[in-house]
């Protein structure tokens, strides 16, 4: 499997949009052309990596291309010769002629517009309910660090064009008094174990963490590196914490050393157990590129080494630097094979070509079958971080 030319030209897109600046390659973008089927895969292409706000703000498409106007071409006119045809005709605009144009159909470019409002409307309201969630915990003297998710939006240009999911909530020892609270207020707590519990406030679903284990991460076997790195966390954790501001909400999170160790399990985690996302590596390249001068890297590199995820960490700075602009001097040995196989990971692994639709409409056998198949073809991931350590997980992942 290659990527093709909407692959690197959605890759582009979120290059400049990190970046902040028009670039040389703004002046490229305009000049990209696609037919009706490519401006759709890099749609869908762009949903599946929950990145479409991000996209569509660089793509810098004109107001007047979402109206309807109705110049209608001849069908005289309508030959082979594509300079006859005039971009604004209706034929055009809603891709019923087969040609390549520098804008996305006009129904394509509204359901574009209508992602992206719904993404804001998303936002604003994780907003208000993280502001209503802290406000009631510190009445009750219950104090909250917020990791990740809706923290991560404010180092974006346009917080409400990076994806949400759900709110992670650190508590600490102050974890079983919070799901009681949460319980009073009639609120069903679905405690997962004594460390972790979910809940939904105002549709939005919490997670609520004792220990910084990643229980997040359904159906694998806990090892001694997890216990290690939570250690690790712990110790870092105590060097502080930054407050971060979002509308009138003062938030506090992690300091950025306990922050950078969290990215990058995270997204180590998130490789194995079900392939990373482009926005995972958005966040990753605008958290460095923000807190660069707040971070030891030679202490971080230390920390990596030991936990068995440095060959990782190389390969993903080594893809941030070259397809999204990450400025970061380290002294990394790139092993390019791996780079090279982690971005066709990225694109073409299991779940990424099957479809959102069908994946919803799985039932627990599909989806137990989707993921044993996604297992099988894993090894060599877990083969970057231990020898040996697959097959020590394999049992345990095929009984649950």
């Amino acid at each position: 499997m290659q990527l093709t030319a909407y692959h690197y030209f959605l890759l582009s897109l979120l290059k400049d949009y990190i970046q902040k600046e028009k670039s040389a390659s703004i002046a490229e973008i305009n000049e990209v052309k696609m037919d009706r089927v490519g401006w759709q895969n890099l749609y869908s292409l762009s949903a599946n990596h929950g990145v479409t706000s991000m996209a569509l703000q660089m793509l810098q498409v004109s107001e007047n291309a979402s109206q309807l106007e109705l110049l209608f071409i001849p069908e005289s006119n309508l030959e082979a010769n594509e300079d006859a045809l005039n971009e604004s005709s209706l034929l055009m605009k809603y891709g019923l002629i087969d040609i390549k144009t520098n804008t996305p159909p006009s129904d394509l470019f509204a359901k574009w517009k209508i992602d992206t409002k719904e993404s804001e409307k998303i936002y604003f309201k994780e907003v208000e309910v993280l502001k209503e969630l802290l406000d009631f915990l510190k009445e009750n003297d219950i104090e909250v660090l917020v990791i990740n998710g809706i923290v991560s939006g404010q180092m974006y240009n346009h917080p409400s064009h990076r994806h949400y999911g759900d709110i992670d909530i650190f508590i600490g020892e102050d974890y079983n008094k919070s799901i009681k609270l949460i319980g009073k207020m009639g609120i069903n707590v679905d405690v997962i174990n004594q460390n972790y519990s979910t809940f939904k406030y105002r549709g939005v679903n919490v997670r609520n963490h004792k220990h910084l284990l990643f229980y997040q991460f359904r159906h694998r076997l806990f090892t001694k590196q997890d216990r290690k790195i939570e250690k690790q966390l712990d110790k870092l954790l105590v060097l502080g914490s930054d407050t971060v501001i979002m509308s009138d909400l003062e938030v506090k999170t992690p300091n950025p050393e306990f922050m950078m160790l969290y990215y990058v399990r995270h997204l180590v985690l998130h490789f194995l157990e079900y392939g990373i996302f482009l926005r995972h590596l958005c966040d990753f390249t605008l958290f460095i590129e923000t807190n660069r001068d707040y971070i030891d890297f030679v202490k971080m590199e230390k920390i990596f080494k030991k936990s068995h995820m440095f060959k990782l960490f190389s390969s993903f700075v080594s893809i941030c630097k070259a397809h999204l602009g990450l400025n970061l001097e380290m002294n990394i040995k790139e092993d390019k094979k791996l780079t090279e196989r982690i971005i066709i990971d990225i694109f073409f692994n299991k779940y990424r070509v099957t479809e959102r639709q069908k994946l919803k409409r799985m039932g627990s056998f599909g989806r137990y079958t989707l993921r044993l198949s996604y297992l099988l073809s894993s090894k060599w991931k877990y083969d970057q971080i231990q020898r040996g350590l697959y097959l020590r997980m394999l049992p345990y992942k095929l009984l649950f």
